[in-house]
């Protein structure tokens, strides 16, 4: 606690430790880990993987854990902590390159390419990827294809890109998702159903308008067009 008579109020240190061979039982690591209230690990081998941040969940904790965490964050991303960590296990006991493709294999691919950002993404949109991942609508999305799918999932001018669509919760919830990822916040610890008729919408467009067409490139012109279409998507979200 700060001097009453400055005014007092707490002092939060956020301590930064580098690790000697990635071995968090060291002296410093340990008595650091012992008197925070979480530590953020970020992984040298991720990082090399590709993977930015390079947070590994496994051995990242908070200790106030999951209660302070919004609803509707809470309802999505329970199950996710579970499924990295398998997708990790599998994809390390994969045996030369051959891995079978299973719904964590699936899915932990398709959340790292989520997690891969240039800059901190919105909190309401990184629920609605989330949920979109976690119930399987990217299933049939290639990964190298996941941060454009992201991408048009929040554009707010994605009923115009998908004019072809006629649902009415489509182009209510391209134009008014914030209001209403908030509004299930406050209401409901489970998402609406009718979002789940709006990924539905955009999963089914996005696989026939783009993917399909992406995968039937072949010109240098049409790749690079692609290529720099991808990358000012990754780096916007």
């Amino acid at each position: 606690m700060l001097s009453p008579g400055k005014g007092g109020g707490s002092v939060t240190a956020l301590p930064i430790v580098e690790t000697l061979s990635n071995d968090v039982t060291a002296y410093i690591v340990t008595n650091v880990i012992s008197i925070t209230d979480g530590q953020i690990y970020l992984d040298t081998k991720l990082f090399t993987g590709g993977q930015r941040p390079a947070v590994n969940i496994g051995l990242s904790v908070s200790r106030v854990g999951s209660s302070a965490q919004n609803v509707a964050m809470k309802g999505v991303a329970g199950k996710l902590k579970g499924i990295l960590a398998e997708y990790r296990k599998l994809a390390a006991d994969s045996v030369g390159g051959q891995q079978v493709q299973t719904i964590p294999m699936i899915r932990g691919a398709r959340f790292v390419a989520l997690f891969n950002q240039k800059q901190p993404s919105y909190f309401m949109s990184a629920i609605v990827s989330l949920y979109a991942c976690l119930n399987g609508f990217l299933d049939d999305v290639k990964v190298h294809y996941v941060k454009f799918y992201e991408y048009l999932l929040v554009h707010k001018d994605l009923s115009i890109m998908y004019g072809a669509a006629k649902n009415k919760f489509f182009y209510m919830y391209v134009q008014e998702l914030n209001y209403l990822i908030r509004f299930f916040t406050l209401n409901s610890p489970i998402l609406n159903g009718e979002l789940e008729e709006m990924l539905k919408q955009h999963t089914q467009l996005f696989l026939q308008h783009y993917q399909s067409k992406m995968n039937a490139i072949k010109s240098e012109k049409e790749v690079k067009a692609l290529k720099n279409l991808l990358y000012s998507c990754k780096r916007a979200v």
